[in-house]
């Protein structure tokens, strides 16, 4: 798992091993300073496999561990759970978002297959940063899931200064 960063960016990475269960929430993350508030961006990996209530019991213990006032989250991965399907587990997924201010922004396929097309992958993001976001599907050919492309308006990084 890996996050890529321009290296002109002011970009900390940050630690979070103590969360990180094989197959139910693997993830890591970076702290991105913007002009009034820093962005953690977290990438976060679930498999198919993997234990909804050890993945859900993680990810609360990571947001928790990483929330401080005027921070705001962005997450994305693979969460191997299909958002156009409505199920117990979407659900209780929304609802401990929600206690972050975050939603979902993906809503188109991001995985198809034959005659089969899920929502497997997704990006989450503060709710009142959505009306000033478009994301968008990123068909790369490189994989069986589609990449997603988010472009958030108004925001403003910090960067190195070189000598």
């Amino acid at each position: 798992m890996c996050i890529f960063v321009c290296n002109d960016l002011n970009v900390n990475k940050i630690d979070i091993l103590q969360n990180y269960r094989k197959k139910d929430l693997e993830t890591c993350a970076v702290e991105l300073e913007t002009g009034a508030s820093k962005f953690i961006v977290l990438s976060i990996y679930r498999a198919p496999t993997g234990d909804f209530n050890q993945f859900f019991k993680k990810l609360d213990g990571t947001l928790k561990y990483l929330y401080k006032p005027k921070t705001e989250f962005l997450i994305c991965g693979d969460i191997n759970m299909d958002y156009f399907l409505e199920s117990e587990w979407k659900k209780h997924l929304s609802s401990l978002l929600t206690t972050y201010n975050l939603s979902h922004t993906v809503d188109f396929a991001t995985r198809i297959q034959n005659e089969s097309s899920t929502a497997i992958d997704n990006i989450f993001m503060n709710n009142s940063r959505l009306g000033s976001t478009i994301t968008l599907p990123l068909i790369n050919g490189l994989s069986d899931h589609d990449a997603q492309l988010l472009a958030i308006n108004n925001i403003f990084a910090v960067t190195k200064k070189f000598p």
